[in-house]
C-alpha cells in the first residue's frame, strides 16, 4: 500500500459524522465566474490537474440544446465541431482531449486539442446507444452501451454493458452482471462503476464495482448487501467516492472507498443526505450536501472534505460580497481548485453558473 494511501486511511477512519465546520470558517478561495460567450446558463461538468474546465451551456436563443464549452486560462472555446449535431461533454483529461455524446443517438467521440473531433472506436461502432463517461492520461476511456436487440416490457429494463480500454479498442468488462454502468477510470487503468444485483427475491440493488487487474470485486454499500451505491470517481491511488444508503436513514451519504474498506463521510447535517462528487490524489473530497442557509436557492449546498479533516460547506470559505451561493462541487484536481455550480442573483433572480475556487 502506497504512503499516500496510508495516510489517507486514518482522516477517514476519523471522520466525524455529520460534522462540518464552524459557520465563521475564514476566506480560504478566491472565486472565478467562468463566463461563457454567449448569454446562458452554464452547468459545470469536469476539470483537468491543468486547470482547464468543461461544461454545457445553454444558449438563452436556444434554450433546449447545448453547446459544449472548454475554458483553458479562463478563455472559453466552443466545442461544436462540425456537423456531429448536439454533443454532450462528460470528462476531460491532463492533456485537454475531451469525450462526449451525441445527444440523438448515443455515438461518442473525442475533442482532441480543441480543433479535432472522431469517433471512438469498436464498441461504439457496434453499439450505437453508447455513453462514455471518463477519460484517463492516455486516453483510454470508460462508459457503458445497452443493448438494443434485446426484447424487455420497459424502457427502463435494457440491459448495460459497461466497457473499456484504449480509445479505439475497446473492450466489454467481463465478470459483471448484464446491467451494469462504468463511471470512472484513472491513469492505471482501474475502472469504477455501478452494477445491478438482486438483493432478494423481490428487489433489485445497485452495487459499487471495482475492475482492476482483469477482475471484478463488488465493493458492497454503506448499508451492506441490501443497500445500494454508486460511485463518482477513482482516483490514482485506488480511493473511490460516491454515495450510498445508509442504515435507518431515508436518502444517502458521501461514501470514500480504501484499503478494502467503505467508510461513511457523513453530511452537513446529521438528517440531510450527500453525495461525493470527485477526488483527488491527495485525497480531498467534494461533493454536494443538504444544509441550513435561510433563502437559499437550492436545499444542497458545496462541500469539501479535506483528506485530514471534517466536512466543511464551501460556503463558508468564499467572501460573502461574491453574491455567490455555491450548491454542488463537482470536481477538484490537484492544485486544489475546485469547479461548483452555483447561483448569483441578478435582476431579483437566482441565475445559475460555474465558478473556479482557487485556494488562497
Amino acid at each position: 500500500m502506497s504512503s499516500l494511501k496510508l495516510a489517507i486511511m486514518p482522516a477517514l477512519l476519523t471522520v466525524a459524522l455529520g460534522a462540518s465546520a464552524a459557520a465563521n470558517a475564514e476566506v480560504k478561495y478566491t472565486l472565478t465566474h467562468l463566463k461563457p460567450s454567449c448569454d446562458g446558463s452554464v452547468i459545470p461538468i469536469a476539470m483537468n490537474n491543468r486547470g482547464q474546465v468543461l461544461a454545457s451551456v445553454y444558449p438563452v436563443a436556444s434554450p433546449r440544446s447545448s453547446r459544449p464549452v472548454m475554458w483553458s486560462a479562463g478563455v472559453p472555446r466552443d466545442l461544436n465541431i462540425g456537423e456531429a449535431g448536439e454533443l454532450i461533454p462528460v470528462a476531460i483529461n491532463d492533456a485537454g482531449t475531451v469525450a462526449l455524446n451525441r445527444a440523438s443517438d448515443g455515438a461518442a467521440f473525442l475533442v482532441q486539442a480543441a480543433r479535432s473531433l472522431h469517433m471512438l472506436g469498436r464498441v461504439m461502432a457496434t453499439q450505437p446507444n453508447t455513453r462514455v463517461t471518463a477519460i484517463n492520461r492516455y486516453n483510454q476511456v470508460a462508459g457503458y452501451f445497452e443493448d438494443l436487440n434485446v426484447r424487455v416490457d420497459q424502457p427502463e429494463n435494457t440491459p448495460s454493458y459497461s466497457f473499456a480500454g484504449a480509445a479505439r479498442n475497446e473492450k466489454i468488462i467481463s465478470g459483471l452482471p448484464a446491467s451494469s454502468n462504468a463511471t470512472s477510470i484513472n491513469d492505471a487503468g482501474q475502472v469504477v462503476g455501478y452494477m445491478n444485483i438482486a438483493a432478494d427475491q423481490f428487489r433489485t440493488v445497485n452495487h459499487t464495482f471495482l475492475y482492476a487487474n482483469g477482475r471484478v470485486t463488488d465493493l458492497g454499500s454503506l448499508n451492506g448487501a441490501q443497500g445500494s451505491s454508486v460511485p463518482a470517481k477513482i482516483n490514482n491511488h485506488g480511493v473511490v467516492v460516491g454515495y450510498s444508503t445508509v442504515k435507518d436513514k431515508y436518502g444517502t451519504n458521501a461514501f470514500a472507498w480504501a484499503g478494502g474498506q467503505m467508510y461513511d463521510l457523513g453530511a452537513l447535517v446529521s438528517w440531510g443526505t450527500s453525495a461525493a462528487k470527485d477526488v483527488n490524489d491527495a485525497g480531498d473530497v467534494v461533493g454536494t450536501s443538504q444544509a441550513m442557509h435561510t433563502g437559499a436557492p437550492s436545499l444542497n449546498a458545496a462541500f469539501i472534505r479535506p483528506r485530514t479533516g471534517v466536512m466543511q460547506d464551501l460556503n463558508t470559505l468564499i467572501d460573502p460580497a461574491s453574491g455567490w451561493y455555491l450548491a454542488e462541487a463537482v470536481a477538484i484536481n490537484a492544485r486544489g481548485q475546485i469547479l461548483v455550480r452555483g447561483y448569483k442573483r441578478e435582476r431579483n433572480e437566482w441565475q445559475s453558473g460555474a465558478v473556479l475556487l482557487t485556494p488562497r
